[in-house]
């Protein structure tokens, strides 16, 4: 599968940092390969290789946003108490 997509209909504001916009191109290129997904598994044509390597995708994915939250959570957290 591709690692990129445009951001269709997403105007990414220039102060993002380069771990945010490859998220956010993570995140689109993902949702890109939703409904073919969708329509795979709809029509039990989904390889079962093919399964366990989007569930992974979207593991990583899952974990790299997490983590992304988590980082983002203790940056503000850091600004907000005295130093």
């Amino acid at each position: 599968m591709s690692t990129s997509a445009p951001i269709r209909g997403s105007t990414l504001r220039p102060q993002l940092d380069d771990e945010t916009r490859a998220l956010i191109t993570a995140l689109a290129t993902v949702n890109g390969h939703i409904p073919k997904v969708v329509a795979l598994l709809a029509q039990d044509r989904f390889p079962l290789a093919k399964q366990l390597e989007f569930a992974s995708l979207l593991t990583s994915l899952g974990e790299l946003l997490s983590e992304h939250a988590a980082s983002r959570a203790r940056t503000r957290a850091a600004h907000r108490q005295p130093a």
